[in-house]
């Protein structure tokens, strides 16, 4: 027991010794199982909410005079839309939205499709890079954002582009 660590380090601790011994077992070096403690209760914390205000900084923090720019205000606007996860929004594909009605079909956890709508503002973003800026990235992906490469953008690049942007805007508590 080490009291110094965190409730946090302690529940992370205790999680990685179960793991071993449950690897233990189902490799024949250890035949019967360890008793560890339970874990310690983490409390929950909400996130907090943006302000409006504070989201509209976000979203017009991209240079719409740069490409990049304006996939990202599609972006931001996206999320602040559509409720994605940011896994959710790296692997979307352009056959999951239909443009003039605002729909999008999402894979979320579980492989559990939902139905999610995009606001007058979210569509007209997303049809400005789509119309202008996609084609100059690249044509055959289906991915829906793409870096400058061609290449899909991952979830740890859409978290730094969406943090990069947070910083420009001046919001300074955790985006989630």
């Amino acid at each position: 027991r080490r009291s110094d660590l965190s409730l946090r380090s302690r529940a992370r601790l205790l999680s990685s010794i179960r793991a071993w011994g449950r690897f233990l077992e189902s490799s024949g070096l250890r035949n019967e199982p360890e008793e560890t403690p339970p874990a310690p209760h983490l409390p929950r914390s909400l996130p907090r909410i943006l302000s409006q205000e504070e989201i509209e900084r976000l979203i017009e923090a991209p240079d719409a005079g740069r490409p990049e720019g304006i996939r990202d205000r599609a972006i931001l606007a996206f999320f602040y839309a559509s409720g994605l996860r940011v896994s959710e929004l790296a692997t979307l594909t352009l056959d999951r939205i239909d443009i003039s009605t605002g729909a999008l079909r999402v894979t979320g956890k579980g492989a559990k499709e939902r139905v999610s709508f995009l606001d007058e503002r979210t569509k007209r973003l997303l049809s400005d890079y789509l119309s202008s800026v996609r084609p100059l990235f690249a044509k055959s992906r289906p991915e829906l954002f793409l870096a400058r490469n061609g290449a899909p953008l991952s979830r740890q690049a859409l978290w730094t582009l969406i943090k990069k942007h947070g910083r420009a805007a001046g919001i300074t508590s955790p985006l989630s």
